[in-house]
């Protein structure tokens, strides 16, 4: 990550000039002792920045020290991350020939934030003969965001000398625009090599995968415009079969309908290289949901590909396999592969993924089971795949259980299988009961988990739970404690029984244990007691921190306040630290009597518990002078662990008062407070006028570049020095956005801001996102905006018009708008999502308008109907007639939250929706977000208080704020009546 600059000026810090003058004499440095030598390197790398003149010695002593070079390392990492003159020092080290320090130099300057004080450094080293140096400059150069042309012009020729790193790579991937073109035109160029064509058509088929990620389109987003569209379809007609495999390839991820794309990737399957191999199977899994049928020899072929010498063959012909229904064939030739141990795992996750096991399969599968040498996972996932198969293999599967010359953990795993086939049939009860007198110990265990909720009297069984608790196998170990908490769930009085047998576990798992019963049987003393003390043996080491950390919080939220304060009051201060943690994060209301225990902590407690109740009280609103003023001891002190405790909890706070000016003006030079004091400051009006020339400063930085912007932003009018610096991040795609809506904000004129993005407008990188930065000042500048907007919005590239149509959305005009009818009446549906929240902005014209987002609210595209939902929400209760579409997309895990809000926005005539919201509120994995629409609702949602004030008498303390928000919200005088 990169840092911003702390100002390394004249004055140098105590001790600085010695520390320089002791490495810069090099013979007699690196010979001095070990211990002293690093002492000297270990305190300039503390002085960070301030330092900088010293990282060519540090570099020369990581060449001729290599004991020392960890913590040479270390320390130009301390001061290379802020420095202004680091960098460039860097670069230079970056062209040598010692890999080891190029690899660091290449590390620091990931790391280093005034990358751009080098960017001409890195320009000149960009036709250095040593391609992996071009390489490694190209990427620092895109990150400091130089011309994409010129990178991708300089990558293109590498292709033919080596294979791409990730870098490059990346970079032509990250660049995509101008890298397309031209990795077209080198497949089709019969002068360059087959290597570095087969190169480009494996960066184009990443191109195709990172787009439909970032964009969330369908299928019908082109990696490659028509014309290279064309181009390379005219090459697959070619006599050069690279050409046609690589254009094969390449074609693979477009909306292309070339009958010979398909054919020629089955024939590169057939190819001697298994590069080329490799690239033709991922393609043909890009092709995945193309009406091309693969037929039986194809799959004959993919099978045989599992077999191949190389392992990059081996996972794509996988990865195309995981994608296709297998025949009863496929089947048996598959299994035959099982006799392979290093293929073992891979078959048998591809016939898991299949829907439905033929009953040919079943035979062979038991015979792999019993002979096969399978192990852990693999013989899981085998009787995953039995299980699947159903009845046909229960009788197989018996037979294994009861073969006692096989390991016991093999059966008792087939044991757990057959039970989930069949888990009520009297064959397999009987056959439970008869293996707990088994002489395996593993199958008993198993034997007595699955019988646990089916037999009447379970006493027999808890001798063999609690040992299943202590099993090396989690599985084992997790079942063996639900099954022991069903008992005492479905016969309290077994709980007895239980307890003596609690000792005979290892501690951790006896905490969790008596916890897991406590949770049921509140009230039992025995169990009080034993939980009271476990809390305070739990201490050693974090695994038990953790365990400890686990029930206590589950302990605040189910217990009374008095045990909470009985925590609070303990003599182990480290039990009551982590009290005070866990209720911080529980969130908690804080009562009179807790707020006064905290607030003792104030002055008789030590440091740390002093901190911590100091960070409470402050987020619950306390108005006491002394929070800050701990706080403020701490941030300025030289306690790390604490300063960053303050910091992590500063950091949930929304905004602090202008008597916190000062500090966080002086948090700025610590990185790790500075985006804590960024994002305050920015909230700070007035008394963060101080700070806004370092901020400037701190835009340069690629890390704290967003932070710095919206801080400024905030700040309004007051920010105007940060205008220039503003600006010149227009042109620079990483940025464009933020500095669009900073200037928005602290702009009185916006004509010259206007003009740099006009100009923008011409560069094929910078036009989609510049449609996103006129959508800025839509609201200032409407009539120029629109222009601009609607002259993009006719281009033929979809990624530009994408970028106009969002744009087209900050505008209430009815031009913007009939535009945007006009994608969702006639245009491709990959354009549909853009659109309809695009239209959702606008909200006008719901007559005609809701009736189109209920046509996108059906569409296959899923994030089409994400966005109609939303969108349809903006129109409130004048999208009365989506109501119906609306509550079917409930039952659509993907698009119940918004479909959920935007029946609440609609209001009113959305009222039949609160019967269904009502029955979410039994489905964990909903309720928090029914919740919140029940809130918005408001009195509307009269029908659920019965629920809800059920809700209110069972939850734990820790829901039940959320739940008394919403009665509070529906018992609330209705505003509408």
């Amino acid at each position: 990550m990169k840092e911003p600059v702390e100002s390394t000026g004249s004055q140098a810090e105590p001790g600085l000039s010695s520390l320089l003058a002791r490495i810069k004499n090099h013979n007699e440095f690196q010979s001095a002792a070990a211990s002293a030598r690093q002492s000297v390197i270990t305190a300039l790398g503390r002085l960070g920045a301030a330092a900088d003149s010293a990282v060519p010695d540090l570099l020369a002593a990581y060449r001729a020290l290599p004991d020392d070079a960890e913590v040479i390392a270390q320390a130009l990492k301390q001061i290379c991350r802020d420095s202004k003159t680091a960098p460039v020092e860097l670069v230079k080290v970056l062209a040598t020939d010692d890999l080891r320090i190029r690899d660091l130099a290449d590390d620091l300057l990931t790391e280093a934030a005034c990358l751009k004080n080098a960017a001409a450094d890195l320009r000149a080293i960009l036709n250095d003969p040593n391609s992996p140096v071009r390489d490694k400059a190209a990427c620092h150069l895109q990150e400091v965001g130089s011309d994409d042309r010129q990178l991708v012009s300089v990558l293109i020729e590498l292709l033919d000398e080596a294979e791409p790193s990730w870098e490059t790579q990346a970079v032509l991937k990250s660049a995509w625009l101008y890298s397309l073109p031209e990795l077209v035109r080198l497949i089709c160029d019969p002068s360059r090599s087959p290597r570095s064509k087969l190169r480009a058509a494996a960066i184009i088929l990443e191109i195709n995968c990172i787009k439909r990620i970032k964009h969330l389109t369908d299928r019908s987003f082109r990696t490659v415009d028509r014309a290279d569209q064309r181009l390379l379809e005219a090459a697959l007609e070619g006599t050069d079969s690279w050409t046609r495999y690589c254009a094969a390839c390449s074609l693979s991820g477009s909306d292309s309908r070339h009958p010979k794309i398909y054919g020629t990737l089955i024939d590169g399957l057939q190819a001697s290289q298994a590069e080329l191999r490799c690239c033709c199977l991922k393609a043909l899994g890009r092709r995945r949901n193309e009406p091309e049928q693969v037929d039986a020899n194809v799959t004959a072929r993919l099978i045989e590909l599992l077999e191949d010498p190389d392992p990059e063959v081996v996972s794509a012909a996988g990865a195309v396999l995981s994608q296709l229904h297998f025949s009863a064939a496929d089947w048996i030739a598959l299994i035959g592969l099982l006799e392979q141990r290093a293929l073992s795992y891979r078959v048998l996750s591809l016939l898991r993924e299949q829907e439905e096991v033929p009953v040919v399969a079943v035979t062979p599968l038991i015979h792999i089971l019993c002979h096969g040498g399978l192990e852990g996972e693999q013989v899981r996932l085998l009787i995953a795949i039995l299980v699947k198969a159903g009845r046909p293999a229960l009788e197989a599967m018996r037979s294994v259980i009861l073969d006692s010359s096989l390991p016991g953990n093999v059966r008792a795993a087939v044991l757990r299988g057959a039970v989930k086939i069949a888990p009520a049939e009297p064959e397999v009860i009987s056959l439970l009961s008869g293996l707990l007198e088994s002489d395996d110990p593993e199958l008993r265990m198993s034997a007595a988990i699955e019988i646990a909720d089916k037999m009447d009297d379970s006493q027999p069984l808890i001798p063999l739970l609690v040992a299943g608790l202590q099993s090396e196998d989690y599985s084992m170990k997790h079942s063996a404690l639900e099954a022991l908490k069903k008992i005492v769930a479905r016969s309290p009085a077994v709980l007895a029984s239980v307890i003596p047998h609690v000792n005979d576990v290892p501690r951790e798992q006896r905490l969790m244990l008596t916890f897991s019963f406590y949770h049921q049987n509140q009230q039992h003393p025995e169990l009080r007691r034993a939980l009271w003390s476990l809390l305070h043996e739990m201490n050693q080491g974090e695994d038990e921190r953790l365990t400890r950390s686990i029930v206590l919080r589950e302990l605040i939220c189910v217990e009374p306040e008095s045990f909470l304060l009985a925590l609070l009051t303990d003599t182990d201060a480290d039990l009551v630290q982590e009290t005070l943690v866990v209720l911080d994060a529980s969130g908690l209301s804080l009562s009179d009597p807790l707020r006064d225990q905290l607030e003792q902590f104030l002055s008789g407690a030590n440091q740390k518990t002093r901190l911590l109740a100091a960070l409470i009280l402050f987020k619950a609103d306390s108005r006491n002078d002394t929070l800050r003023i701990i706080l403020s001891e701490i941030l300025t002190g030289d306690n790390r662990e604490l300063f960053q405790v303050a910091i992590d909890g500063l950091e949930k706070v929304p905004a602090l008062d202008t008597k916190w000016a000062p500090l966080l003006i002086d948090l700025l030079q610590k990185q790790e407070a500075r985006f804590l004091a960024i994002r305050q400051l920015g909230t700070l009006g007035a008394a963060a006028e101080p700070a806004i020339p370092t901020l400037v400063e701190y835009l340069d930085s690629t890390s704290y570049f967003k932070v710095c912007a919206e801080a400024l932003q905030q700040l309004g009018q007051l920010a105007a020095p940060a205008i220039p610096v503003l600006r010149a991040h227009l042109q620079k795609k990483g940025s464009l956005r933020e500095a669009c809506e900073a200037l928005a904000c602290i702009e009185e004129d916006h004509r010259p801001t206007l003009a740099i993005l006009t100009q923008n407008l011409e560069q094929p990188d910078l036009r989609s996102r510049t449609c996103l930065g006129l959508a800025c000042f839509a609201e200032a500048l409407p009539t120029e905006v629109e222009s601009l907007l609607l002259e993009v919005f006719q281009s033929n590239v979809e990624y530009d018009r994408s970028g106009a149509i969002r744009g087209l959305g900050s505008l209430k005009t009815k031009t913007a708008w009939q535009r945007l009818v006009q994608v969702l009446e006639t245009e491709n549906p990959s354009l549909w999502p853009m659109a309809a929240s695009a239209l959702g902005e606008i909200g006008r014209e719901p007559e005609i308008t809701v009736p189109l987002l209920i046509k996108v609210l059906n569409s296959e595209s899923w994030q089409a109907r994400q966005s109609a939902a939303h969108a349809l929400g903006q129109f409130g209760a004048a999208a009365q007639s989506a109501v119906p579409y609306l509550m079917t997309t409930l039952n659509d895990a993907r698009h119940f939250s918004a479909a959920a809000g935007a029946l609440s926005a609609i209001g009113e005539p959305a009222i039949a929706a609160i019967p269904c919201l009502v029955e979410m509120l039994d489905n964990g994995e909903y309720r928090c977000e029914v919740l919140r629409v029940l809130t918005r609702f408001g009195p509307l949602a009269k029908a659920a208080l019965p629920r809800l004030k059920e809700l209110e008498a069972n939850v734990s303390r820790c829901d039940l704020p959320k739940i008394r928000v919403v009665i509070e919200a529906i018992e609330a005088p209705d505003s509408n009546l």
